[in-house]
């Protein structure tokens, strides 16, 4: 077409200067000629305004529908790969649902066998340990009234008697002295202005005085551990004292050392820690049971519910896919027909190019003629 329309204006510009020269066209025709092709120029650029606009508005609608197609793709993949992990959810629950309704069923049998067991063995224990008692008690019995036992028994109470008098006769020297009764005397004073403090319900008074009373009641008691430990009959009495109680308690760790190889206690040992050990068995055999019970409980609930809710959610997501199949066809439909719009467009809107630029080159061709127009 361009090589036609470059062929044209040739023989159109010689044809204007041939006439020019040889026939002298008249400067008022090669107006008109000025003019014609001016009229033509401008229809030219409006036929090319429209196509263009026609172009934009296919362009823009063949966009929209591809943007309108990759998007119902991307929802479509996205629901086929959802659609895809429900499936194999479903799958695996129906699958796994079986073994875990029979370990289910043979967990819940063995709590229910393992219950009264353990419940036996526990009473048996219980037995066994109230016998294992009953033997320390009368093993006890038989040692603290053993000779032995009973002489530092009665050495301990002689020395508790004898420390007992020899510190009372020591405080009844110090509650003599001046000393002794001006703590006394002060102990009471600090009393009562504990008590006046609490009457009064100030609470930072109340333990200024608690303070002060606590401090000279101990400055008393001072006294007598200064006035006990100064006698000589009362250092001497309570060192008999400590004596007798060693003596009597390396008797007792004697004895409950040697305790559990009594016979008697021996055996009552020996059955208590059989006990034990059954208990122990079977309580653990119950608890693992009773653990499974309720982890098999849930795993069966949470497979169950997937079963069940899962055919209608997998219908769900395949109707919506199918939708939107449907949708993407239609889109795809009408893009074909917006792709054929648009190459029309194009097309024409080339061809009204081709036509503006012969229209503006027919112009600058009778602006030349008019150039050299005779009057």
């Amino acid at each position: 077409m361009q090589p036609v329309r470059s062929m044209q204006r040739f023989c159109f510009i010689a044809a204007m200067l041939i006439c020019t020269v040889v026939f002298a066209i008249p400067k008022d025709r090669a107006q008109r000629d000025v003019d014609d092709a001016q009229r033509r120029l401008n229809d030219a650029d409006a036929r090319l305004n429209d196509a263009v606009r026609i172009s934009s508005d296919a362009q823009r609608a063949d966009d929209d529908l591809r943007n309108r197609g990759r998007n119902l793709t991307r929802v479509i993949d996205d629901g086929q790969r959802r659609l895809e992990v429900i499936r194999r959810l479903v799958s695996e629950a129906t699958n796994a649902l079986p073994q875990l309704k029979t370990i289910l069923t043979n967990s819940t049998k063995t709590a229910a066998e393992k219950k009264p067991l353990t419940q036996t063995a526990l009473l048996s224990l219980n037995s066994a340990k109230t016998t294992t008692t009953q033997a320390k008690a009368k093993a006890l019995g038989v040692f603290e009234a053993s000779p032995d036992f009973l002489a530092k028994k009665q050495a301990v109470e002689s020395a508790q008697a004898a420390l007992d008098e020899a510190s009372k006769a020591c405080l009844a020297v110090l509650e003599r002295t001046a000393e002794y009764k001006n703590g006394v005397a002060k102990v009471a004073t600090n009393e009562e202005l504990l008590r006046q403090a609490r009457a009064a319900g100030k609470q930072e008074d109340v333990a200024t005085a608690s303070t002060t009373w606590i401090g000279s009641k101990n400055q008393v008691e001072l006294q007598k551990d200064k006035a006990l430990a100064a006698d000589p009959d009362a250092s001497s009495a309570k060192v008999q004292l400590t004596s007798a109680k060693k003596a009597q308690r390396d008797l007792r760790e004697a004895f409950d050392a040697g305790l559990p190889k009594q016979p008697e206690v021996a055996s009552a040992l020996a059955d208590q820690s059989s006990a034990q050990t059954a208990y122990d068995k079977n309580a653990g055999e119950l608890h693992k049971a009773e653990a499974t019970v309720v982890t098999s409980q849930k795993a069966v609930g949470e497979k169950q519910e997937i079963v069940d809710t899962g055919g209608t959610t997998i219908k769900q997501f395949e109707n919506d896919i199918a939708a939107r199949q449907r949708d993407l066809a239609a889109v795809n439909q009408d893009l074909a027909t917006a792709d054929r719009r648009l190459t029309d467009a194009l097309n024409d809107t080339r061809n009204r190019q081709q036509d503006r630029n012969a229209a503006a080159a027919r112009l600058r061709d009778t602006q030349i003629a008019l150039a050299h127009a005779t009057p």
